[in-house]
């Protein structure tokens, strides 16, 4: 999902121009709007819509989105830093990312349940990133485990699912 704000700060074009443009995507249902964010209707869409892209201009996107959610949004490290890291921007990706695991490190000694997710599903490839991220800068590795697996399940009483136990019959396989 992408705020409609950042979505127009991206595109830099004029507001009528964004609103219209907005407004033909959902029609043809490409999009789907949901209270102020937007989202690709389908994953084969975004991806489409990815492959579309020059390698120099996704980079530039990129780029420009880590800047505007540094001002828009600027607790929103782990976007942060990934759209940093994406834009070939390592320096700054590795700050962003630095203040994520030590955001994890402090919450966990707080004693404060924390679960990762980047965002939508196409992503999710991304959760473990962060939890070494977190552990390399002080999250115990139990707590990095949890916090991508059953992190989430305890944090919204979810039961017993995403939890890994020995000998269990796994539904996936952390690599």
């Amino acid at each position: 999902e992408v705020p409609f704000e950042l979505l127009e700060r991206l595109l830099g074009v004029p507001e009528d121009k964004f609103i219209e443009t907005v407004e033909v995507l959902l029609e043809s249902r490409l999009l789907m709007e949901s209270s102020n964010h937007l989202r690709f209707a389908h994953e084969s869409v975004r991806a489409a819509a990815l492959r579309s892209l020059s390698r120099a201009r996704l980079r530039r996107l990129h780029a420009k989105a880590a800047a505007a959610l540094e001002i828009l949004a600027p607790d929103k490290v782990t976007e942060i830093a990934w759209h940093h890291k994406e834009a070939g921007h390592a320096r700054r990706a590795a700050h962003f990312f630095e203040c994520a695991g030590d955001n994890a490190k402090l919450l966990h000694e707080a004693g404060v349940r924390i679960a990762f997710s980047i965002g939508d599903g196409h992503m999710a490839r991304k959760n473990r990133q962060l939890a070494g991220v977190a552990v390399a800068h002080g999250l115990p590795w139990e707590a990095g485990l949890a916090a991508i697996t059953s992190g989430a399940t305890d944090i919204f009483g979810a039961g017993d699912r995403g939890r890994l136990r020995v000998c269990d019959l796994a539904g996936r396989v952390l690599l």
